[in-house]
Formats: C-alpha cells, sequence, structure tokens
C-alpha cells in the first residue's frame, strides 16, 4: 500500500500553509536554536516598543512638537480643524475638549507653528524681561507675534494666519499645539494635543 501523500492533493492555503512551512523549517532546529530565535525576536519587538516610547515622551517633555504626527496626550482633544485637512476661508475657529481635565481659573495656551514650553514653565518667558517689568506693555501683544494665544474658553478664532512652510500652490503646512496653564500662565502636567493641517492661503495676503 501507497503511504506517501498525493502529490497532487492541493497544498495548503493561508493560516494552514504558513503554519505547515514554519513546523518544516523548526524541524530541523535543535531547541536551544528555536529559543535563541523567539529571544532575539522579542528582544527586537522590546527594542522597537521602547524606540517609539521614547520619541514621543521627548516630544512631551521638551516640548517639542515631532513633525509629522498627530499626538494627543490626556484629555485635550483637538476637535477642528480636523488633522491633515485643508482650511481655506477665514477667520479660522480652532476648537477643542478637555473632559475635567481643567479646574476652575485653569487656562488654555494655544501655539501655532511653535513648540510649546516645558511643563512648570511659565508661558510669559517667551515675552521680554523689558516688558515683563513694565506695568503699561502688552504681553498679550507680545505672544501673539509669538504665535501663541492664552485663552479661557475652549476655542480660538484667528483672523489671519502667517505664512509658513509652504508646499506650492498657495498652500501651507501649519501646526498647532494646546497646553493646560494655570492662571498665573504656567503650564500644567504633560497634557497636551497637536494637529497639522494646510492653509490654501487666497488673493489677500495677511
Amino acid at each position: 500500500m501507497n503511504t506517501k501523500p498525493d502529490a497532487r492533493a492541493d497544498p495548503p492555503d493561508g493560516d494552514a500553509a504558513r503554519h505547515d512551512l514554519q513546523a518544516r523549517e523548526c524541524d530541523g532546529m535543535t531547541a536551544r536554536q528555536q529559543t535563541d530565535i523567539h529571544r532575539n525576536a522579542r528582544s527586537r519587538i522590546r527594542a522597537s516598543a521602547l524606540a517609539l516610547a521614547l520619541v514621543v515622551a521627548a516630544g512631551v517633555l521638551t516640548g517639542c512638537r515631532v513633525t509629522g504626527l498627530v499626538f494627543t496626550a490626556g484629555q485635550i482633544r483637538i476637535t477642528s480643524p480636523g488633522a491633515s485637512s485643508t482650511v481655506s476661508e477665514l477667520p479660522m475657529k480652532i476648537t477643542w475638549t478637555a473632559g475635567n481635565l481643567a479646574r476652575p481659573g485653569d487656562q488654555f495656551a494655544v501655539f501655532l507653528d511653535q513648540p510649546t514650553i516645558r511643563p512648570g514653565q511659565n508661558v510669559l518667558k517667551l515675552v521680554p524681561e523689558s516688558c515683563r517689568n513694565l506695568p503699561t506693555c502688552s504681553r498679550e501683544q507680545f505672544l501673539r507675534q509669538a504665535k501663541v494665544w492664552v485663552t479661557k474658553s475652549p476655542a480660538l478664532v484667528l483672523d489671519s494666519i502667517p505664512r509658513a512652510n509652504p508646499i506650492g500652490d498657495n498652500r501651507e503646512y501649519h501646526s498647532v499645539t494646546i497646553v493646560l496653564v494655570d492662571q498665573s500662565l504656567k503650564r500644567l502636567g504633560e497634557q497636551f494635543a497637536s494637529i497639522d493641517f494646510i492653509y490654501q492661503r487666497g488673493v489677500i495676503n495677511f
């Protein structure tokens, strides 16, 4: 009686084929070799996860935004404009939610095309010391020039968008990052939200 498998039989497909191939490959290995392979695979997975975590942590702890990525940490979420969306009309309204993160008296700092301040730092560090020490100097004006706004409500309306990062056809690449600050404008915690969007500039220049 012929006990060999029929060579004309249809080969297994999908997962079955892969499992069969893996089984035949492992049959020729010693137990030590198989253990080494699994250990190396686990090491590569851990290394990849650690690398990703370090990238995200660097952006949060140093106050820097990692270009091209969209981040949301904590309960702050930007609801408009949408991530990677194209904006063509002004004024542009930026809206977000913060859940129950904000306490009475807390505010939001909005950064346009700028890295944020670090947790514990004060937004006013962006204002020249000569202005900070002068009661009649408009700190709000200096912050606007630095493309930073502070608001108590989860919304901000921009009447104009400064030119930045042109990508052709009157389009520009912009980013918005929002953090929580206290009454003294000191950043609270590491919570933040950040998106990228494209602004289609019209005939009128701002």
